[in-house]
């Protein structure tokens, strides 16, 4: 399938509630005194994707040694986690944790919507880039135009903007120039 948009996983930051830079994920795996304050997503592969880039491994490495070093690190990092959860977005909502593992459309989503004190974060060790599918933009558009919709070039360019994602291809320049990730630094920036 094509994609129609993408995204990275970072960091998001409650600025209300951690005021130090926070550039690595060292803050999601060594910060004790964030116990409590940290989610990390219910979706395996970015856990162990982000692990292994804090460890110093390339994103999809497979070795032996490096799933050990994995489930320590993980296993011990468990004891700070408030929870693993499906998506962020809630409880950086609600302003209840201080750092999250997050996918930057839904921290874009949560920072233009609800909670401007969220930031997002590509930490310097690297992190998950990935496309959303075309098929998917078929079914929130379908799901759209049911409830009193659009038409489908509006409906694709409004899935991409609700869902903080710009698109994956110059076929739609007008969603280029809308896209407002584009114009977020987090999301492009090696920084």
């Amino acid at each position: 399938t094509v994609p129609y948009s993408w995204g990275t996983t970072g960091i998001a930051v409650n600025r209300a509630k951690v005021k130090a830079k926070v550039d690595s994920w060292a803050w999601l795996f060594e910060h004790p005194e964030l116990a409590g304050q940290l989610t990390m997503l219910d979706d395996a592969p970015a856990v162990v994707g982000s692990a292994l880039k804090f460890l110093g491994y390339a994103y999809n490495e497979s070795s032996p040694e490096a799933f050990a070093k994995v489930k320590a690190l993980l296993t011990r990092q468990k004891k700070a986690l408030k929870a693993y959860t499906p998506e962020a977005q809630p409880v950086l909502e609600s302003g209840e944790v201080a750092i999250a593992q997050a996918y930057s459309g839904d921290v874009i989503q949560v920072r233009t919507r609800k909670n401007p004190n969220i930031e997002y974060v590509l930490p310097k060790e690297g992190g998950e880039i990935f496309g959303a599918r075309a098929d998917e933009i078929r079914r929130r558009a379908a799901a759209s135009v049911e409830s009193g919709g659009f038409p489908h070039r509006r409906a694709a360019q409004k899935v991409r903007d609700d869902a903080g994602e710009p698109p994956a291809h110059r076929a739609d320049p007008e969603a280029l120039d809308r896209a407002q990730v584009l114009l977020n630094r987090a999301v492009l920036s090696k920084k």
